[in-house]
């Protein structure tokens, strides 16, 4: 695009410093731009960089290449475990984004496919790869929220992908809603055969994530950005738990703080996937539980949806074996 020079942003007490990514490499490829002069004139002048991107307002933030990079700096969190054949096209969601994320932190937890190369053969100065032997999903969350340097943290599962604008909106959502502790928006199911958008909120706003909870989906992981901070504050999410975790760490979340909703489907969840946590039981050993949960000083409301969500894993755990464990939720 051709700006006037009007519509270029010319910092007045200091220069910028730039890192551009060619992003129609999708991150593969970058070129480093130590110092622009105060005028900017610099991009506008080198023909190669011309033919390469575009540069609008240099206010909030940077426009490049259709690309847009966030002033409010957002870590995307992947948890990986036997995602072999999906998690190169989650990858590739993240950086299609015309919002870029500061970082892609990626906890492999010990997988025994060929996770760890597929996602090596993805190549991006974003990617931050760490490895740890199994501990299960809330570990790796919890490890990759600790190694992460946003002040928002994007939760994404290694089979789920984002719509090209996921995180531009969600920015748009910290703009317009700033006081609160969690965004989430809606969300469409992939089964293998076709996509049928999730029961969601249909309005946009604050919601009640209580009640709204009791009909319907409010906030999946990959469909949920968390003000970092506040993770840390209430523990992360409960290491070995293997159902309900999820849920777990949204009942302190909005016991604690608000909830804003989209109702925009951007994000696909596969239900079709090879490994999908949800579809295997093996027995908890861990020190938290949904019981942990029930508060006399609490709403009414948040402990009854923690005695529902109880329920559902007790009915879960009972059906696949885990007797001892159902009783548990149950007494």
């Amino acid at each position: 695009h051709t700006l006037a020079p009007s519509h270029i942003y010319r910092p007045r007490a200091f220069n910028v410093v730039v890192k551009i990514l060619l992003y129609h490499h999708r991150g593969e490829k970058e070129h480093c731009v130590e110092t622009i002069p105060n005028s900017c004139n610099y991009l506008l002048r080198n023909t190669h960089l011309a033919k390469c991107f575009s540069i609008a307002k240099l206010i909030k933030y940077s426009y490049i290449c259709n690309y847009k990079i966030a002033m409010t700096t957002i870590s995307v969190i992947i948890p990986l475990y036997n995602k072999a054949s999906e998690v190169e096209r989650t990858l590739r969601s993240v950086l299609a984004q015309k919002t870029q994320p500061m970082e892609i932190i990626i906890v492999d937890d010990g997988s025994t496919d060929r996770s760890l190369e597929v996602v090596r053969g993805v190549e991006s100065p974003l990617i931050k790869l760490f490895t740890q032997t199994n501990q299960g999903v809330s570990a790796a969350r919890n490890r990759a929220i600790a190694e992460a340097h946003g002040e928002w943290v994007a939760l994404l599962d290694a089979d789920d992908r984002w719509c090209e604008d996921y995180l531009s909106e969600q920015i748009s959502m910290i703009e317009r809603y700033p006081d609160c502790g969690a965004y989430a928006t809606a969300f469409k199911v992939d089964d293998g055969v076709r996509e049928v958008v999730a029961d969601t909120p249909q309005s946009e706003g604050e919601v009640d994530f209580f009640e709204e909870s009791m009909h319907r989906y409010v906030m999946i992981p990959s469909a949920t950005l968390l003000r970092r901070e506040l993770v840390l504050e209430l523990g992360g999410f409960p290491e070995g738990m293997r159902m309900g975790e999820d849920q777990y760490l949204w009942t302190k979340v909005a016991r604690r703080g608000k909830v804003a909703f989209l109702p925009k489907p951007l994000v696909i969840y596969s239900r079709a996937a090879e490994n999908r946590s949800a579809t295997i039981f093996r027995p908890e050993v861990s020190n938290f539980s949904l019981e942990d949960l029930y508060d006399k000083s609490a709403s009414d409301i948040s402990n009854e949806y923690v005695a529902r969500v109880a329920l559902g894993k007790a009915l879960i755990e009972s059906s696949r074996g885990g007797t001892a464990q159902a009783q548990r939720a149950l007494v």
